[in-house]
């Protein structure tokens, strides 16, 4: 974090940072558009409504969990509120500086209260609102997960977003755009945010955490473009039970017809959340359903597989329909498990429809 020296003789108040705390708000949040990786397009769309000053009252963020949506909407109030580099955002400038810290007054940051973003919590942003900035150029209303906010606190945003407040910008952050209210998403500007690349994301690792390349790129390849995704799975010492049980339920019935309910409880035994383990599964039976039907084209399209690896070759001897099957089968239960069902039955259903 940034350090304020004594003022000078002229009583200047402008915070004066060094080399180091340059590297110290790099590593800690936003440091304007530039800090931004993999996102280029929609990085310039961006600044490019903040050159014409055609800034939408209102943006919606989506895309998948983890890729910098959040991020990229801090660096948005950055870029108009910065003192330095107007448009961009030094990171470094007092204004900045705050933005980066979420201590400063035209940052509004709203996250869920419990399971969802409720009415109260629209509500009482009202007067604040009609304030419009206190100290920069611009107020900035990040709502976070905007999917969760109940249908009566979407509907009582609708005023604002109907009405737009001189200066006031809403950013709605979500990975499931479509739960939220046709009413909300037709007045937003909306920015789609892709997964980050895996060659990005590996580097992300390697400079942030330090992780040797070779690690940070098999990881990135787990991750799906997901930074939030590749930290979990590097912090966590379950990783290679994970991976075991991936291999497992890939190679499900190839040797001899499982007991499934045997199977579904030493899953449920060995991890706590068995949904990661069908997240991590998901990717490689896309491989498959490729594999399967043809569609490799030499194995460019791969994601998680080795063109020329044994599991590979298990792949191309699949029937398309099997893979496919295999496929929706892990989908349906993550829905399943996402929605509460009962977890065994869930998990059941789902190895019955693994097995060929």
């Amino acid at each position: 974090m940034a350090r304020a020296k004594k003022a000078s003789p002229r009583g200047s108040s402008e915070l004066e940072v060094e080399p180091k705390d340059q590297e110290e708000a790099a590593a800690s949040g936003p440091c304007g558009f530039r800090s931004v990786r993999g996102h280029d397009l929609v990085i310039a769309q961006l600044q490019r409504s903040i050159s014409q000053d055609r800034v939408p009252h209102a943006y919606l963020f989506s895309g998948p969990d983890g890729v910098g949506k959040a991020f990229a909407a801090a660096a948005l109030a950055q870029a108009l509120n910065c003192e330095r580099e107007p448009g961009a955002g030094c990171g470094i400038c007092p204004a900045c500086d705050r933005l980066r810290r979420e201590v400063h007054p035209d940052l509004i940051r709203v996250v869920s209260d419990g399971k969802s973003i409720k009415i109260e919590q629209v509500r009482s942003l009202e007067d604040r609102l009609a304030q419009g900035p206190h100290e920069g150029r611009a107020l900035v209303v990040l709502f976070d997960e905007a999917e969760r906010l109940t249908t009566a606190a979407a509907n009582a945003m609708l005023k604002s977003l109907e009405e737009p407040r001189p200066r006031v910008h809403f950013v709605l952050v979500t990975a499931a755009p479509s739960r939220l209210p046709i009413t909300v998403r037709s007045r937003c500007h909306h920015l789609r945010f892709g997964p980050l690349p895996e060659p990005v994301l590996a580097a992300l690792l390697v400079e942030e955490l330090g992780e040797d390349p070779p690690r940070a790129e098999a990881v990135a390849r787990l991750a799906e473009g997901s930074a939030a995704r590749a930290r979990m799975l590097l912090g966590s010492p379950e990783l290679p039970l994970w991976q075991t049980w991936c291999d497992r339920l890939i190679r499900l019935g190839e040797d001899r017809r499982p007991d499934v309910p045997l199977l579904v409880q030493s899953l449920l035994q060995e991890v706590d959340e068995p949904e990661t383990v069908l997240r991590l599964l998901l990717p490689r039976l896309r491989d498959h359903v490729l594999l399967a039907s043809g569609l490799d084209e030499g194995g460019t399209r791969l994601t998680q597989l080795d063109a020329e690896s044994p599991e590979a070759a298990r792949a191309r001897r699949m029937s398309p329909l099997l893979a496919r099957r295999r496929l929706a089968a892990i989908e349906e239960a993550l829905r399943d498990l996402e929605m509460y069902v009962n977890k065994n039955l869930a998990l059941e259903r789902m190895v019955a429809q693994l097995r060929p």
